[in-house]
């Protein structure tokens, strides 16, 4: 019997520098060439043909669909996925308008976030962890039933220098959203932790904690 093909994922990053990207994502990047088979573009054209090959889930590293110039790439990612694809976009406000969500920018700070365990499959849950420590652009506006984490009542920002402040509860920097027949999925770490590399994989469909 053959060998089952890998899935295919599709790594977006249109206006940041690769070397930044693969040391912010080293270890998300390395998981991923482990199950799946990557595909990384950087031109509209290449990423559009990639796109109408029907990837397995794409991942959007930067937030420059967010630009007007990339309008139409914009529109084919989201057509993609109400059409059944996963997708994890980067940018807030209008990014995530056009998709018909209420999702914006809330904050942007360190804290110890916990996994929201109602509404997210228990054999997700098992692939994540039950909490950790990102520093993450937070959103507001997200029905509780679409946020993976949440800060805690015993929440507080971490920073080496300035004082802790509480931090409101009704924010999260993970969510996932149904868009037609396919998801929309936000992870708003910006350091690229092992946490988050856990919640990209278990969005994509992949799960593993090796």
């Amino acid at each position: 019997m053959a060998a089952q093909a890998q899935p295919r994922i599709l790594l977006i990053t249109l206006d940041k520098v690769m070397p930044e990207i693969d040391e912010v994502f080293a270890d998300l990047i390395h998981k991923f060439s482990k199950v799946a088979q990557l595909q990384r573009t950087r031109k509209p054209d290449a990423s559009l043909r990639v796109l109408s090959e029907n990837p397995k889930a794409v991942f959007l590293t930067d937030g420059a669909l967010s630009k007007p110039k990339y309008a139409s790439l914009w529109d084919a990612v989201l057509e993609y996925a109400r059409n059944g694809g996963t997708c994890q976009p980067p940018d807030i406000k209008s990014f995530f308008a056009k998709a018909g969500l209420p999702w914006e920018m809330a904050g942007y700070h360190r804290t110890t976030v916990s996994l929201n365990r109602q509404g997210i499959p228990r054999d997700v849950t098992l692939a994540l962890q039950p909490s950790y420590s990102q520093k993450a652009i937070f959103l507001k506006g997200v029905d509780p039933s679409l946020s993976w984490y949440n800060p805690t009542s015993d929440s507080t920002t971490q920073s080496m220098v300035f004082d802790p402040e509480s931090v409101d509860t009704t924010t999260c920097p993970v969510a996932m959203a149904n868009v037609g027949e396919g998801k929309l999925g936000y992870v708003g770490d910006v350091n690229g932790e092992q946490g988050s590399t856990l919640v990209v994989l278990a969005m994509s469909g992949l799960f593993s904690t090796a």
